[in-house]
């Protein structure tokens, strides 16, 4: 008996020794992978919640001035939109500068909405999807306000077979 709790202490005893040294070798690498992982998460958490914030208050002030907009607030609307477009975060400043040519537009400055939707449609670093939309768009108000070749010029480009909307 007595050798049987003998050889047990001395296998505990060689356990945590061997737990020992192996925490020794390994434990401040699990430490720093750890405290890594927790600041990692922190850090995500904190970007994503900074991200939404400044969507969110860009989204606000969008919804602000379409609302402006809606009730005849013209130049009201206006100065939302271009303090947005300045300001915005995401896609909000292109889509603040469609709705300025709208609200251009609906105020009855369709030359200014036409160049605005213009420029819009000749930015690169604007999607091909949003510039072929403005070229639609700064057309449609050529139809009743402008020539056939200003028509002709700005829906040339959406015919091609490739285009999405060679049907509009």
């Amino acid at each position: 008996m007595s050798d049987d709790s003998f050889i047990r202490e001395v296998n505990e005893e060689m356990r945590r020794d061997q737990a020992h040294a192996l925490w020794d070798r390994f434990g401040p690498a699990l430490l720093a992978l750890a405290i890594l992982v927790v600041v990692g998460t922190a850090a995500f958490v904190g970007y994503r919640y900074w991200d939404e914030t400044r969507a969110n208050r860009s989204g606000d002030a969008f919804s602000q001035a379409l609302k402006l907009a809606n009730e005849g607030k013209s130049d009201e609307a206006l100065a939302a939109l271009d303090a947005l477009e300045k300001d915005g975060y995401g896609a909000y400043p292109l889509l603040a500068r469609m709705r300025e040519a709208t609200v251009k537009a609906d105020k009855g400055d369709v030359a200014a909405a036409v160049k605005d939707f213009d420029e819009v449609a000749a930015d690169t670093d604007i999607p091909s999807g949003l510039r072929d939309m403005a070229r639609l768009r700064a057309a449609l108000l050529l139809v009743d306000h402008g020539s056939f070749a200003d028509v002709s010029s700005r829906v040339e480009t959406l015919t091609a077979d490739t285009n999405p909307l060679r049907h509009t």
